[in-house]
């Protein structure tokens, strides 16, 4: 048997293993997301059949284009108001501060680069 061949028949071997192994996870990972929760088991036995809980949303009969957008937008200003958190994007100009972490991390940064252009050439 020549090295090429041997090469080449324990590539295959290791690519049969690794198929094999990823299938393997595959049907476990398939069969334990079959398996019920505990918990979820627990709620339907204490459930009673003609317990059903009331839907969340409430029907409403169909409303022309313009309350379609008024509700949307009353239901966005209503969200807005809300919600107790606002969410910035960018710091506020006046108050940009460093940590020294990120000063030391900057610095060695712009230090391995000048090293890079500074180094002798030929």
């Amino acid at each position: 048997m020549s090295t090429l061949e041997q090469t080449l028949g324990i590539s295959g071997i290791s690519l049969l293993l690794l198929f094999s192994a990823m299938a393997l996870i595959w049907g476990l990972m398939a069969l334990m997301a079959r398996i019920p929760d505990k918990k979820n088991r627990h709620e339907a036995e204490t459930r009673e059949p003609g317990s059903e809980a009331a839907p969340a949303a409430v029907v409403v009969p169909a409303a022309s284009g313009m309350e379609k957008a008024k509700a949307a937008v009353l239901a966005v200003a209503t969200a807005l108001a809300l919600s107790k958190r606002t969410t910035r994007l960018a710091p506020k100009p006046g108050n940009i501060s460093t940590t020294p972490w990120q000063a030391a991390q900057r610095a060695n940064h712009i230090s391995r680069r000048n090293q890079v252009n500074s180094r002798k050439r030929g």
